[in-house]
């Protein structure tokens, strides 16, 4: 692992107090009048803020290097689309007997399996497309997308309200609203999934150089982008079972950790992504909670910086053409 220069060791040095800090803030926050349930449920809500933190960290940053663009985002595989999609087939056919039925574990691995059975089923269109350019597998992934978002909403026009209501409950991202029976088997999933990108940071180094260069120095290229592609789909789909699909969170995280440390050692920017991802959702929860009452859920917090971030940068790129 390449030695970090000493500014770049202070900076993360510095997120990692700023994380320590706002979990103590989090959790300690009028603690003396909380119930003991209340005290439980804060210690898990921190768990499960830092395994969205690490699943987003890493799968963005992934992404955003096998496909060279620092303006797109993991969502543009069509799998939250495709989230989407599975909760309300489940409400619409099965008048959500099937969902009390299985469990939270049960539909958690179903919804999972689904996602990563669509992914398979599109390894023949991705070999061919690697062959030729990222783009078209992009394209492909954003015109299924759109199918799926299509089905959903017919689907849904003929639900009753009650189903609707019910739908709506679990697709609208929520950070107060934490699958909790998942937890355990997300932690796992997510864990070893980043462990396995962490340790092919090397090739990701080499492709976010170039990836003329990376195939002159021996990297195989379209390898490394399918193995790199099926690790962000696991930790996409897990986090969309945690919290529901998110937007522009990932695109938030990435982009910060490039402006705060201008390197491309993933070595390092996983990390710092991670941790600013982390401060980012305890921050904005506990704004929610206590500043704002719950009136302002913290995703929507998240979502219009992240949006915010997105348009300036899109200019920024655009003045820079000009």
């Amino acid at each position: 692992m390449p030695a970090i220069p000493k500014p770049n060791t202070k900076r993360l040095a510095g997120l990692v107090l700023l994380a320590l800090l706002s979990s103590l803030l989090y959790l300690f926050w009028d603690w003396t009048e909380l119930p003991d349930f209340l005290w439980i449920l804060r210690q898990q809500k921190l768990l499960s803020y830092a395994l969205v933190a690490v699943a987003t960290a890493f799968a963005t940053i992934s992404f955003q290097t096998v496909t060279g663009n620092r303006l797109l985002s993991p969502n543009l595989l069509g799998l939250e689309s495709l989230f989407v999609l599975i909760q309300t087939a489940t409400i619409f056919f099965s008048h959500s007997l099937l969902a009390h039925q299985l469990g939270p574990l049960a539909e958690f691995g179903i919804s999972l399996g689904i996602q990563l059975l669509f992914f398979l089923l599109l390894q023949p269109v991705l070999n061919r497309f690697l062959e030729q350019d990222l783009t078209l597998i992009l394209l492909t992934c954003m015109a299924l997308g759109t199918l799926f978002r299509s089905l959903s909403t017919f689907l849904q026009i003929l639900l009753d309200p009650n189903e609707f209501d019910q739908l709506q409950a679990k697709l609208l991202p929520s950070f107060q609203r934490i699958n909790l029976p998942v937890l355990g088997l997300a932690a796992v999933l997510i864990v070893l999934t980043s462990i396995y990108l962490l340790k092919k940071a090397p090739l990701l180094d080499l492709l976010a150089l170039d990836l003329e260069t990376a195939g002159l120095l021996g990297v195989q290229i379209q390898l490394v982008q399918k193995q790199v592609l099926w690790a962000v789909v696991l930790l996409i789909a897990s986090s969309t079972a945690l919290v529901g699909p998110l937007l522009f969170f990932g695109f938030l995280v990435a982009n910060l950790s490039y402006l705060f440390l201008p390197d491309y050692h993933h070595s390092w920017l996983f990390p710092i992504a991670t941790l600013i991802g982390f401060c980012l959702l305890v921050l904005s929860q506990f704004l929610s909670e206590q500043v704002f009452q719950l009136q302002i859920p913290s995703n929507q917090l998240v979502e219009v910086l992240g949006g915010s971030l997105f348009f300036y940068l899109v200019y920024k790129e655009n003045t820079k053409h000009d």
